[in-house]
C-alpha cells in the first residue's frame, strides 16, 4: 500500500493536498508512490507522525518516538517535533524512557 492510500484510507474526507502537504512536511513527498513495506523505521515513523496529524490535532501523544531509530533518523524525528512544536503550535506528549532524548526535545517534564 502506498502512504496515501494509506493515509486516505484511514480519513475518507480528506483532501488528497492534505495528504501530500503532510508527507511534504515530514519528507516523505519523494516517496508517495513507493510501497511502505519499504521503508525504514525511521520513515516509518515519520509516516506515523504525519498520520496523526491528519486531523490538524492541537495535542499528540507519541511513545518511544525514536525508539530502534540510528542517529539520523532519531535527529529527523527531533527536528520535526521541534519544529511542529514551534512553528505549527502543536504540543507533543512523549513516553520515553531515555532521559536524554526527553532533555533535547522538550521544554517541560513530568514523571
Amino acid at each position: 500500500m502506498y502512504p496515501v492510500e494509506l493515509i486516505a484510507n484511514l480519513h475518507g474526507d480528506i483532501p488528497a493536498s492534505r495528504i501530500y502537504e503532510l508527507l511534504e512536511l515530514v519528507g516523505l513527498k519523494d516517496r508517495s508512490k513507493s510501497k511502505v513495506k519499504t521503508f525504514s523505521l525511521g520513515m516509518k515513523q515519520r509516516l506515523g507522525i504525519a498520520r496523526a496529524l491528519i486531523n490538524d490535532p492541537d495535542f499528540v501523544i507519541l511513545d518511544e518516538p525514536t525508539n530502534g531509530l540510528d542517529p539520523q533518523g532519531i535527529r529527523e524525528v527531533r527536528d520535526l517535533i521541534r519544529f511542529l512544536n514551534a512553528e505549527k503550535n502543536i504540543t507533543f506528549f512523549i513516553s520515553t524512557h531515555i532521559l536524554s532524548e526527553v532533555e533535547q526535545i522538550c521544554n517541560k517534564v513530568a514523571f
